[in-house]
């Protein structure tokens, strides 16, 4: 008879982190994104970002490191 090698459960693993914006937990494989000094989910993530897209997209290319030009 030959020995049986089992895997753990990956639902049994605990999150790896938990968002410091929701609270929510951060499970193995997902990507973490540090604003401001803290990490956060990808969920956040993309509310921060869309919020700053629409609050002040100039500060967001600069953020993203593109150039910018205003013509006065």
């Amino acid at each position: 008879m030959s020995a049986v090698i089992l895997k753990p459960d990956q639902q049994n693993r605990p999150p790896v982190a938990v968002c410091s914006s929701c609270r929510g937990e951060i499970w193995h494989d997902e990507p973490i994104f540090k604003w401001d000094g803290k990490w956060i989910c990808l969920d956040c993530f993309r509310d921060k970002v869309k919020a700053l897209l629409e609050d002040d997209p100039v500060l967001l290319a600069y953020e993203m490191q593109l150039e910018v030009v205003r013509y006065v």
